[in-house]
C-alpha cells in the first residue's frame, strides 16, 4: 500500500506540473501581444483565444476540482514578469478559478462527464460551458475596463461578446485535447493500429497545410473563402477516427493559427483587426461545434450498432437454443422407448430363479422412466420426486454394493414441493458413492438431507472417507460439479452456492439455494 508520504508528493508534482501548464497557456498571448503586436489596439488584441481556460478546465478534469487553488499561483508570475499590476493580476487568476471550477460542474453534473468527450450530452454541456463560465469575468472585467478609460463605454457589449468568444473557443479548443491526450498516455499500446495512425497522420498533415493557408488569407487581406477547406478534414477525423481524432485535428487547426501569427508580426496591426478577431474567433466557435458535435453522434451511432448487433447475435443464439431443444425433444421421445423395450427384453430371457438381477433391471427402468418422462423444455421439478428418483437410483446401488453402502435420506416435509433443477443431486451421490467406497474402511455411511434455512434451502450430500482429488483435476471442480455450479449460477445468480467441507473421514457438499430461480434456462439439463 502506498505510504501517506509517496502519496503527498504524487499530489505536489501533480500539482507543480499543472501550475506549469497552466501559466504557459496563460503567458503565451500576453508575451505574443508585448513582442510582436503594435501598442494602441483594443484589448481584443492580446489575445485571439484565451487558451488558459482550456488548460484549465482539463486540468480540473483530470485532476479533480480540489487542485483549482493551483490556478491562483498564475498571479505571481503576471505581477513579477509581465508587469500587470497586482490588484489585476489576482482579479484574473481568481476568474480563471472560477471559471474553470463552473465549467468542470456543468460537465460533470449537466454533461455526466465520465472521462472522454464521446456522448452528445457531455459535447453540449461543453458548449453550455464555453459560453457560461467566461460571463461573470467577462462582464466585471470589461467594466472595470470601462472604469479605466481603457475602452469606451459604446463599446462595452462589443468586448463582453469578444471576450466570452475568445475564452469559449480555447475552452473547445483544449479542453478535449488535453484530456484526449491524458487518457491516451501510454501510445506503445496504439502501436498495433498503424493504419489508423497513418490516417491520422494524413489528416493531420492535410488540415495543417489548409489552415496555414487559409489563417494567412484572412490576416492579410480579410478574404475567407479558403476558411471552409478545413471543414472536410475536422469532418473526416469526426466520423473516421473518433473524438480523439476530432480533439486532436482541432488542436491541429489551433497550431497553424499560432505558426501563422508567429511568423507575421504585422497582420494583427491592420486597419480591419477587430474584424479579422471576430471572424478568426466564430470561425473556430462552427469548426470546433462541427467536430466535437459530429464525432460524438457518430461514436453514438456506432455504439447503438454494436448494441443491435449484439441483439441479432443474442436473438439468432436464442433461435438456435431453441431448435436445440426441439431436437433434444424428438430425440428422448424415441430413446425411451427403445430403451425400455431392450430391457424388458433382456429382463425375460433371464432365468425365474435370477431374482436380483431381475429386479435390478426393475429397478432400472424404473429410474430411466422417472428421469426421461419429464417434458423435454421442463428443468425444474418438485423436490420431493428428485428425492424419489435419487432414491431408485440409491436402490440399484445398495442391490450392488449390498450392506457395504448404508443410506440414510432426511427430508424437511416443508420442502418438498419447492422446485429445484432436474437430476441436481444425483452427480453428488454419484460422487459420494464412488469417492467414498475408496476411501472408507468398512461400511460406507451416505446421507442426504433437505432443509429450511429462513429464505433458502439447503441440500447437502455427506459421506465418510476422505476427498479424492485427481492431478488433472487440481485447482479446478471435476465434470459433475462444475455442472452443478454453471447451472444454479444461470438459474439463481450469486444467490446460489455449492460449497464443499472437509472433516476428518467426512465429506460434505452443500447446495445453498434461493426459493424461487432469478432467470429460466431454456434448454432441458439431462
Amino acid at each position: 500500500m502506498e505510504s501517506t508520504g509517496s502519496q503527498w508528493k504524487r499530489r505536489a508534482l501533480r500539482a507543480l506540473l499543472f501550475s506549469l501548464a497552466s501559466g504557459a497557456t496563460s503567458y503565451a498571448p500576453l508575451v505574443l501581444a508585448q513582442a510582436h503586436w503594435t501598442p494602441g489596439q483594443s484589448p481584443g488584441a492580446a489575445y485571439v483565444f484565451w487558451i488558459s481556460s482550456g488548460m484549465n478546465i482539463a486540468g480540473l478534469l483530470i485532476l479533480g476540482w480540489r487542485y483549482a487553488p493551483v490556478i491562483l499561483l498564475n498571479a505571481l508570475p503576471y505581477h513579477l514578469l509581465l508587469g500587470i499590476p497586482a490588484a489585476i493580476a489576482w482579479a484574473g487568476t481568481v476568474d480563471d478559478m472560477i471559471q474553470a471550477l463552473v465549467s468542470w460542474w456543468i460537465l460533470h453534473r449537466i454533461g455526466r462527464y465520465e472521462g472522454h468527450f464521446g456522448n452528445t450530452r457531455v459535447t453540449l454541456a461543453l458548449l453550455l460551458a464555453a459560453v457560461v463560465s467566461p460571463l461573470p469575468g467577462a462582464l466585471f472585467g470589461t467594466l472595470s475596463m470601462v472604469d479605466g478609460g481603457n475602452i469606451a463605454p459604446a463599446r462595452y457589449w462589443k468586448t463582453v461578446a469578444n471576450w466570452i468568444f475568445g475564452a469559449g473557443a480555447g475552452i473547445l479548443m483544449l479542453t478535449p485535447l488535453v484530456t484526449t491526450a491524458w487518457r491516451r498516455r501510454d501510445w506503445r499500446r496504439h502501436a498495433e493500429r498503424p493504419a489508423q495512425l497513418l490516417e491520422l497522420a494524413g489528416c493531420l498533415a492535410g488540415c495543417l497545410a489548409c489552415a496555414v493557408l487559409t489563417f494567412h488569407t484572412v490576416l492579410h487581406s480579410g478574404q475567407s473563402n479558403f476558411s471552409f477547406l478545413i471543414f472536410p478534414f475536422i469532418i473526416f477525423a469526426a466520423i473516421r477516427l473518433g473524438p480523439d481524432g476530432a480533439a486532436i485535428t482541432l488542436g491541429c487547426t489551433m497550431l497553424a493559427l499560432y505558426i501563422t501569427l508567429l511568423r507575421h508580426n504585422s497582420l494583427m496591426s491592420s486597419s480591419f483587426l477587430e474584424e479579422k478577431i471576430w471572424f478568426l474567433q466564430a470561425f473556430y466557435w462552427v469548426l470546433a461545434t462541427t467536430g466535437l458535435v459530429v464525432s460524438a453522434l457518430a461514436r453514438e451511432r456506432r455504439e447503438a450498432e454494436k448494441r443491435l448487433l449484439a441483439e441479432q447475435n443474442r436473438a439468432l443464439e436464442a433461435s438456435w437454443r431453441e431448435e436445440s431443444a426441439r431436437l433434444d425433444a424428438l430425440r428422448y421421445q424415441l430413446q425411451p422407448h427403445f430403451l425400455f423395450n431392450t430391457l424388458n427384453s433382456i429382463r425375460a430371457t433371464l432365468p425365474l430363479n435370477a431374482v436380483v438381477p431381475r429386479e435390478m433391471l426393475t429397478d432400472l427402468g424404473d429410474f430411466l422412466r422417472s428421469t426421461l418422462s419429464q417434458p423435454a423444455s421442463g428443468h425444474m421439478v418438485p423436490l420431493g420426486e428428485e428425492i424419489e428418483s435419487l432414491e431408485r437410483y440409491l436402490t440399484i446401488e445398495k442391490r450392488r454394493f449390498g450392506d457395504d453402502l448404508m443410506v440414510s435420506i432426511r427430508l424437511d416435509p416443508a420442502t418438498t414441493g419447492i422446485p429445484v433443477p432436474i437430476l441436481l443431486l444425483q452427480p453428488l451421490v454419484e460422487n459420494a458413492v464412488q469417492h467414498g467406497l475408496q476411501t472408507t474402511s468398512g461400511q460406507l455411511r451416505l446421507q442426504v438431507s433437505a432443509r429450511l434455512d429462513g429464505p433458502r434451502l439447503l441440500l447437502q450430500v455427506a459421506n465418510s472417507g476422505s476427498w479424492i482429488e485427481a492431478p488433472a483435476e487440481k485447482n479446478r471442480r471435476g465434470v459433475g460439479l462444475e455442472n452443478i455450479h454453471r447451472r444454479i449460477a444461470l438459474l439463481y445468480g450469486d444467490s446460489a452456492s455449492l460449497t464443499r467441507k472437509l472433516d476428518p473421514d467426512r465429506v460434505s457438499m452443500t447446495i445453498t439455494l434461493p426459493l424461487s430461480p432469478q432467470t429460466h434456462d431454456p434448454l432441458p439439463h439431462r
